[in-house]
């Protein structure tokens, strides 16, 4: 491993909102056996983000934790997906069970882990399964500000989701109670997020809306089963949307306010600032979201403004093709024309957000069952991984900061979890206890990790300090091209290039 003189993020906090996590690993343990989590926060049992009969959270402190770790008695927490585990060990996990070979950036931070969201995950291989969790950031940060207030430590948080689910422009609910807790020139507090793993698909299309000259945009779903494009459109002038389908259904137009359901398909046409939760935006754009569940085929979303002509300025439509295929029962909507560039994430456009991309740190490994799993044909060492999103955001800004080398890297495995259960994800080296993750939530962990450092060495540091440090410290090569570019940001993390200069 690669040894930082001096700094381990102690005296910092690193909270992690994800899938959970393997409380009882030993990369999350002291020594002695302790346990390095201050808290867990629980929100299973949240299907509807913040709908008003959810249930409260639950929360299991540090003596709690100890307790079942002590008497080897079950907490009544679990990482069923594997993801919580594998991006909280990356970030800070000791290594202790790999001799230290497989340490996270930053094995010192206090941890605090916020179970969020889960894919949800059948039972198998003798583990219980696991309902869907879509849990409520008004709820989780809630939490995360009493336990912050306690602990009186800078903090680094890591929420590691995110689509293109709403404006993307900052102004969503959700953007906006993030950026209560960690705005961007507030001391000791830094947010990190992903850009998003929706790079590799066509799944953003736009154009202007011209008072009298329809914007149309063709689809194609390859697969019968549900998807969820959705738009936003920017402008003076109201407009009516309709979605056509090859097969001659019509639906609409529906005019903003109101809504229709016929054919299998659903329409709803929000008023500005009516948006359901988290989506709910200040930006006085109008959104519209569309559930499509018929059999596999083509057609196009027509968005036609209904003004009298007298707009002085065209406005602007996005149209997003959410999760692509992401679910079961759902299938991807690919967009043929009309495509733009950004896919960044609704989260991702936060202000003051550290948004990170990610580059290959593996092609190739040995898994657990003795197969080599090689991985070369998707990219090179150190190429961008082209699943990652990239700029800009639906408002025309640049957020992601740097690339850091996340994708194929090696972080702690969630026993029994979903990841568990994939041969080919489970490298030989490190006995089982680890799992290859990819994307950009790998690359994000890594970065929330090096956040806890810079951190460490000056604990008033201000997000947007934190990502200038990041910014100017960047290395580019002949796999990033000149920058900064949308694709990579700035740049490639480079920590020796940023611990000088913390040290200056």
């Amino acid at each position: 491993p690669i040894e930082w003189p001096e700094l381990t993020g102690a005296g910092v906090t690193l909270a992690v909102l994800d899938r959970g996590v393997d409380w009882r690993h030993p990369d999350l343990r002291h020594p002695d056996g302790s346990t390095r989590i201050e808290a867990i926060v629980d929100l299973s049992g949240q299907q509807a983000g913040c709908a008003p009969d959810r249930p409260d959270p639950s929360v299991y402190l540090r003596a709690d934790i100890d307790a079942a770790l002590t008497a080897g008695t079950d907490l009544g927490h679990r990482d069923a997906v594997g993801h919580g585990t594998a991006s909280a060990g990356l970030a800070a996990g000791s290594g202790a069970a790999s001799d230290g070979r497989f340490r996270g950036a930053a094995p010192g931070v206090d941890l605090v882990i916020v179970k969020i969201s889960s894919e949800g995950v059948p039972p198998g291989d003798g583990h219980p399964g696991e309902e869907p969790v879509a849990g409520c950031i008004d709820d989780a940060l809630d939490v995360l500000d009493l336990v912050m207030a306690g602990l009186d430590q800078p903090t680094v948080a890591l929420w590691n989701t995110g689509t293109q689910f709403g404006p993307i422009d900052g102004t969503s609910a959700v953007s906006r109670r993030i950026a209560a807790s960690f705005g961007p020139d507030r001391p000791g507090r830094v947010w990190v997020a992903p850009a998003g793993d929706e790079g590799g698909s066509p799944g953003r299309a736009g154009g202007e809306l011209v008072d009298g000259s329809p914007f149309v945009v063709s689809f194609v779903r390859p697969a019968e089963g549900l998807s969820n494009p959705t738009l936003w459109y920017s402008g003076d002038v109201p407009a009516s949307v309709t979605v056509e389908f090859d097969d001659g259904v019509v639906v609409g137009p529906v005019a903003p306010g109101a809504s229709i359901s016929d054919d299998g398909v659903t329409i709803v046409h929000y008023e500005p600032g009516e948006e359901f939760h988290p989506w709910t935006s200040t930006s006085g754009d109008r959104a519209v979201w569309i559930s499509i569940d018929r059999p596999a085929g083509a057609g196009r979303i027509v968005v036609e403004a209904s003004g009298d002509g007298s707009a002085e300025e065209p406005g602007r439509v996005d149209v997003f093709g959410d999760v692509l295929g992401a679910a079961p029962g759902t299938t991807s909507i690919e967009f043929v024309d009309q495509l733009v560039s950004g896919t960044i994430t609704d989260t991702a456009s936060t202000e003051g957000a550290v948004v990170v991309t990610s580059h290959i740190a593996r092609t190739a490994w040995i898994d657990r069952t003795g197969d080599r799993i090689d991985q070369s044909p998707a990219g090179g060492l150190g190429e961008r991984w082209p699943g990652a999103s990239t700029d800009p955001t639906r408002d025309g800004r640049s957020v992601i900061a740097v690339s850091a080398p996340g994708h194929h890297a090696f972080a702690p495995l969630a026993e029994g979890s979903a990841f568990d259960r994939i041969d080919d994800i489970v490298p030989l080296d490190g006995d089982g206890r680890y799992v290859v993750f990819t994307g950009t939530s790998a690359a994000a962990a890594l970065v929330a990790g090096v956040v806890a450092l810079a951190l460490e060495a000056d604990p008033t540091l201000t997000a947007t300090e934190v990502g200038e440090l990041l910014r100017s410290t960047a290395v580019a090569d002949d796999a990033t091209g000149a920058v900064p570019n949308p694709e990579w940001g700035h740049g490639k993390l480079d920590l020796p290039a940023l611990l000088l200069e913390l040290s200056v």
